[in-house]
């Protein structure tokens, strides 16, 4: 099995070098860079399978270089993990919102980086291989609603839906596994999700996101001021 690539954009030369020992040493390649301008040359010649992404660099933020890769169709399924100091939940929830598939903040431990990232790309979908399903036969259709999987798109009754990353993220997995499954995961999980406050978050942003999706599918149900239900006579 060939090892998986790690593309890491991290300015500081002594975190680059011990992320870099570490996950050579749990068997990963790396490329590093050191702005977002390297790291955007590096997805071109290297085409990781995950990129590691400082919060703060020299040229831009890594919010922002996380967002713009998100909106662009090459790379909106590359895995990112968010690095950073900034351990506040406003800022969690940000780096979550803005595309990120995980959130680590300083200091950390090099196992539990490790873990993240095979937790990480677990649940990454795998490159199409040759003969895969055309886009049209990724197409799930519900009601009014068209869901694109590939496109990464859903219209209603003909008109398209703007779906932010998280939103689009949730619908494709009620698709594909029901509600009864994410609460399967939950009760499945429970006491994870109590005890690791980084679960929590995790958890809080996808509940936020339920509103949110809601909101998006059926506006004239909620009320756009709060997010909340209209009581039905």
């Amino acid at each position: 099995m060939n090892a998986k690539k790690i593309l890491l954009v991290e300015d500081e030369k002594a975190i680059r070098d011990m992320i870099g020992f570490s996950l050579r040493r749990a068997g990963f390649t790396i490329v590093e860079a050191e702005n977002c301008r390297d790291g955007r040359a590096a997805l071109v010649d290297a085409r990781p399978d995950l990129a590691i992404v400082d919060w703060m660099l020299p040229d831009q933020s890594g919010l922002e270089f996380t967002r713009q890769l998100k909106r662009e169709a090459e790379y909106r399924d590359l895995p990112v993990i968010m690095l950073t100091a900034r351990a506040e939940e406003g800022d969690k929830v940000a780096g979550l919102e803005g595309g990120a598939d995980d959130y680590i903040t300083k200091p950390f431990s090099p196992r539990e980086l490790v873990a993240r990232i095979q937790a990480v790309l677990r649940r990454a979908p795998e490159t199409q291989p040759p003969g895969a399903p055309s886009t049209e036969q990724q197409i799930v259709e519900f009601g009014e609603f068209s869901l694109n999987l590939a496109a990464r798109s859903l219209s209603r009754a003909g008109k398209p839906v703007a779906l932010t990353t998280g939103e689009f993220a949730l619908l494709k997995v009620l698709v594909q596994h029901g509600l009864d499954g994410i609460c399967k995961g939950i009760r499945n999980h429970r006491d994870q999700v109590l005890n690791s406050p980084h679960t929590l978050v995790h958890f809080l942003v996808e509940a936020s996101l339920f509103t949110s999706l809601a909101h998006s599918l059926f506006p004239s149900v909620l009320n756009p001021n709060h997010r909340t239900f209209k009581r039905q006579r």
